[in-house]
């Protein structure tokens, strides 16, 4: 039984671990959509 929760626990433990990394690289890739922007918005002035 113990090891059935121990396996959840990892389980659960792994998705958490990927949930953050994907916001980690969402945030990365939405700084760099940002700066795009900036530049061409500064290129058409």
């Amino acid at each position: 039984m113990s090891a059935t929760i121990e396996s959840l626990t990892n389980d659960h433990h792994t998705i958490a671990e990927t949930l953050n990394e994907a916001a980690v690289q969402a945030e990365q890739f939405r700084a760099k959509t940002e700066q795009m922007q900036e530049k061409f918005a500064d290129q058409m002035i």
